[in-house]
């Protein structure tokens, strides 16, 4: 799923630089692979308690892939936009209210 600014962002009609998304049922190491073979560019591993995969592909945005159970970052996010995510295969917008 694709969440926080890039969901916010399109609700505006802006165009965004970054994309954050949350991948669920996966092993990181999986992820990183997917990630490696699909985007190309460089994949990096941030965060110490969940693991975030990074990726820098000169002249695309930057992708950011947390890979944890679903709604978990939910719980932290503020209820503005940033608790807003979208759902790539359903097309759909949900909310942790």
């Amino acid at each position: 799923m694709i969440k926080g600014g890039w969901v916010r962002e399109k609700l505006l009609g802006q165009k965004s630089n970054d994309v954050d998304v949350e991948v669920l049922g996966e092993s990181v190491e999986r992820v990183e692979e997917r990630l490696a073979s699909t985007f190309g560019g460089n994949v990096f591993r941030r965060g110490q308690r969940v693991p975030i995969l990074a990726v820098h592909n000169f002249g695309g945005p930057e992708l950011q892939v947390v890979v944890r159970r679903e709604g978990d970052d939910l719980l932290h996010a503020n209820y503005t936009c940033n608790a807003l995510r979208y759902k790539l295969r359903v097309v759909k917008i949900l909310s942790a209210t």
